[in-house]
């Protein structure tokens, strides 16, 4: 049985050929080189110095996540595309089951805890000490909940992965001496394990086509995350009336009633666009236009989704929609630094005060107008 293992779910770029049951060749890099840039040269340098035709090989064992969303799909996409041209199976292996399984005959628990940013790590535990035992399935957890899981467990503990050294003081704080780390040479994914624990996988017939093949990421990507939709509101749509007045209520001292809103948009040239986080209200602008001469009546975010660039979206989302607009004109609470700060960067210009124009509390308002160019203009 001969399997080509290919790990590309981190940092890690790795390729290795498997023979029976000796590994003759691996080549690892960990280093920043995009994947792209490496696997290939990397597959093509093993088929020359070991003589490899690439057509004798039975299956492609591809660590298939989670992990690096690029990484994973460019290891998939190599994986794809050599089952196509060479008409092999490809056996789709988890990056975490492999990494644990680097470390046989283990006598402690097994941590794999892989850096997935913002404090949280993909992660799964497990005992091999004769055959690898999942004891916690993949999964993406704050590194705070994935501790006081382990130290839960009350044994000592052997961690590896890219997390580890993130995470380590941590790690050492929770854990004291129950806590071991692998050393260099395991401590990080690697093809060739890639390759044995398909091949395991392999003579059970866990096999797929390459059409079949699919990475797993166990969240959402960043892009997907951040994502936000522009919905425009309809006067007459009373779940969106009560989502405006929702976001109302949580950011203005003199927020405008359900009625209220139904009242404005009912008006001439008046508008009202929604930002959807991830199917959530998280933010909202009312806008009226009329004859190309624009004011921005209200924008406001709901406190979870601040500093998230959502109302910038959502204000540019508006213009754009209103191209029509030459002049733009809006007030804004003197002390609301960061409205102004948006507005600023967005191309507003303070032109004038209106001392004590707001009441509860009294206080001054920033008028702000900017003027679109004519390249602007879109209409």
């Amino acid at each position: 049985m001969k399997i080509l293992g290919i790990e590309a779910s981190s940092l890690v770029a790795s390729v290795a050929v498997l023979d029976g049951d000796v590994i003759t060749a691996e080549y690892t890099v960990n280093y920043k080189k995009t994947h792209s840039q490496t696997l290939m040269p990397m597959l093509k340098e093993i088929a020359a110095i070991t003589e490899l035709d690439l057509n004798s090989l039975d299956a492609i064992a591809v660590s298939g996540g989670p992990g690096s969303f690029t990484g994973l799909r460019i290891g998939s996409a190599t994986a794809k595309g050599l089952g196509l041209a060479l008409d092999k199976p490809l056996i789709h292996v988890p990056t975490l089951d492999a990494t644990a399984a680097q470390l046989p005959y283990c006598a402690h628990l097994i941590c794999v805890m892989m850096d997935a940013r913002r404090d949280q790590v993909y992660t799964g535990l497990y005992y091999n000490r004769e055959s690898l035992q999942i004891v916690h399935e993949n999964d993406a957890l704050a590194i705070a909940d994935l501790l006081d899981l382990v130290k839960a467990r009350g044994e000592k503990t052997v961690f590896l992965g890219d997390g580890v050294p993130v995470h380590r003081a941590a790690i050492e704080a929770a854990l004291g001496q129950n806590a071991l780390f692998a050393p260099a040479g395991t401590n990080r994914q690697r093809a060739a394990a890639v390759a044995l624990l398909g091949a395991q996988y392999y003579e059970r017939g866990e096999t797929q086509t390459a059409g079949e093949h699919v990475p797993v990421y166990l969240r959402m990507s960043q892009a997907e995350r951040e994502y936000v939709e522009i919905r425009e509101a309809d006067a007459a749509a009373p779940e969106q009336l009560s989502q405006l007045a929702a976001i109302e209520a949580a950011c203005f001292s003199d927020a405008w009633s359900r009625e209220d809103l139904r009242a404005l948009l009912t008006g001439a040239g008046r508008y009202a666009y929604l930002a959807m986080r991830r199917g959530v209200p998280a933010a909202y602008i009312l806008l009226q236009d009329v004859a190309g001469d624009g004011e921005i009546l209200r924008i406001g975010t709901l406190p979870d989704y601040r500093k998230k660039g959502i109302a910038g979206r959502l204000l540019a989302e508006a213009e754009k929609r209103h191209g029509a607009v030459t002049c733009w004109n809006l007030e804004v609470r003197e002390s609301n630094l960061p409205a102004v700060s948006l507005y600023k960067k967005d191309g507003f210009s303070q032109i004038r005060v209106r001392p004590d124009y707001y009441a509860d509390p009294k206080e001054a308002a920033v008028c702000m107008q900017k003027i679109v160019p004519q390249e602007e203009n879109h209409v």
